[in-house]
């Protein structure tokens, strides 16, 4: 399971950039800046931090953030940002993603040896389809995003810190009103040439209907998680390095019923283990090596003793290669196997491959292209896991060194896998079927001053779901965001 919240999320990322990132109910998330501890449901990684790029990366965003909050499909982030650098952190100081005029930047405010930065957005729109269902009614939308984050400007050594909020409210659909809010703090701490990073992070979040992989689920329902990670890396600075790493997460969901049973029997832990070996064949040219295993217990069982206990085991390799000053592609494969406790649930195997390609025609003009086939979790807990396949095109393009347009095309397919007959009438019983998004999208994001942002964005979607009936959504939002 894998992916964070991205343009194209069900709930916006209320995430500081650069700090950390939201966590769903799969266990998908991206990790606290310096550790890169990116959380999935049974997965997570300890590959290299990278904090965000830079001024317009971290606000240009504000936008795109707010819509994803009207948004019902939820995108599956890459497992390869966790263990090479993202294009955008990688990108030279010419591209669009990275350029920025004078005067534009967010230099924070500086307090003693930390710089602290607050940020304030609000959106104004409307969403052909709150309740994410077949005929489903629009609503007016308002999405308000807050944030502060506090970073150490040490030479060696780090603390950051993070609290965020993010408030939907639809007037006409007033049901489907949401808040989350999340929490984390964590650092780094040299020893010798080596590096112990840590984070925990505290998130409250909203699931919504009808993302992939959500099975029947069409109300809202509420849940925590709690993350604890430690890595350690190994001649961070070196050729070749070394990264072991521990991570628990502990998820709690609210009341409210998925497929006829409480929520509440989703709540499991997840205990992981990895490995992660780097070679640096020069600069933007590395190989990579990862061996992971996932523990996941859920304290709920059948009267009949049946369990969705679980262990993964995966192996991937991968290399990121910068063939030129405008093209440069990144490809991680490899083979997954999950096994569970209950022979009533079929194991599951399928190889994995992740692959990115980003061309720079003109210092103003990026275009990424991703294809992925892997192993997801379901959203609901529903344990029968299936095969999650996905391409997007993604295309940046920056005017005269202010306003910076962006879209994305994408397909997303889930394909259940069917399970035992003794599944029947349990939270574990199998949702069979494929399930399809079609997604399309639109953002632009301009500074005014060191301050203020205008933003504005248009979404759309088509979404074929198992069970609950076809169903379009789109959105438009203007934004206005305040940061130091």
């Amino acid at each position: 399971m894998r992916g964070s919240r991205s343009e194209n999320g069900d709930l916006s990322d209320p995430a500081p950039h650069g700090a950390f990132r939201s966590v769903d109910a799969r266990g998908h998330g991206s990790g606290f800046a310096g550790t890169n501890p990116t959380v999935r449901a049974g997965k997570t990684s300890a590959g290299r931090g990278t904090a965000a790029c830079c001024g317009i990366a971290r606000a240009a965003i504000v936008a795109t953030v707010a819509a994803a909050a009207v948004r019902p499909s939820q995108a599956l982030s890459q497992v390869i940002d966790q263990y090479f650098p993202g294009f955008v952190a990688a990108l030279s100081p010419d591209t669009p993603l990275t350029q920025l005029q004078p005067g534009f930047e967010r230099p924070g405010i500086q307090l003693g040896d930390f710089t602290i930065r607050p940020l304030l957005s609000e959106s104004i729109g409307y969403d052909t389809n709150p309740q994410q269902v077949k005929g489903g009614k629009g609503s007016a939308a308002f999405v308000t995003n807050g944030s502060v984050s506090a970073e150490s400007g040490w030479a060696r050594n780090s603390v950051n810190a993070a609290l965020s909020f993010n408030s939907v409210q639809y007037p006409e659909q007033s049901s489907q009103n949401a808040t989350d809010w999340q929490a984390a703090i964590g650092g780094t701490y040299n020893i010798g040439t080596d590096v112990l990073s840590g984070a925990y992070t505290h998130l409250a979040l909203t699931q919504r209907p009808n993302q992939i992989g959500s099975g029947t689920n069409t109300q809202l329902i509420n849940y925590n998680v709690n993350d604890l990670r430690l890595n350690y890396t190994i001649n961070p600075g070196g050729r070749i390095s070394i990264v072991p790493g521990l991570d628990f997460q502990n998820y709690q969901f609210g009341s409210g019923f998925v497929n006829g049973f409480q929520a509440s029997d989703q709540n499991r832990n997840v205990e992981v283990g990895e490995l992660v070996g780097r070679y640096e064949f020069s600069p933007l040219r590395d190989a990579v090596v990862v061996v992971r295993g996932i523990r996941v217990g859920y304290p709920y069982q059948t009267p009949t003793g049946i369990s969705g206990n679980s262990f993964t085991s995966e192996i991937l390799a991968g290399l990121d290669y910068a063939a030129t000053g405008i093209f440069r592609f990144r490809v991680l494969g490899g083979y997954e196997h999950r096994s569970y406790q209950t022979s009533a649930i079929s194991d599951l195997s399928v190889p994995v491959i992740e692959a990115s390609a980003l061309w720079s025609p003109t210092p103003s003009t990026t275009a990424t292209v991703t294809v992925r086939n892997d192993i997801e979790e379901p959203v609901d807990g529903n344990l029968a896991a299936f095969t999650y396949r996905a391409v997007r095109l993604a295309v940046d393009h920056q005017m005269a060194g202010r306003a910076l347009l962006s879209a994305f095309g994408e397909v997303q397919r889930a394909n259940q896998q069917s399970g035992s007959a003794a599944l029947n009438l349990t939270p574990f019983a199998s949702t069979v079927g494929n399930e399809t998004v079609y997604q399309a999208g639109a953002n632009v994001s301009v500074p005014m001053n060191r301050i203020l942002w205008l933003g504005a964005n248009v979404y759309g979607g088509h979404f074929e779901p198992t069970g609950t009936g076809s169903f379009t959504k789109g959105t438009f939002l203007v934004s206005l965001s305040v940061g130091l």
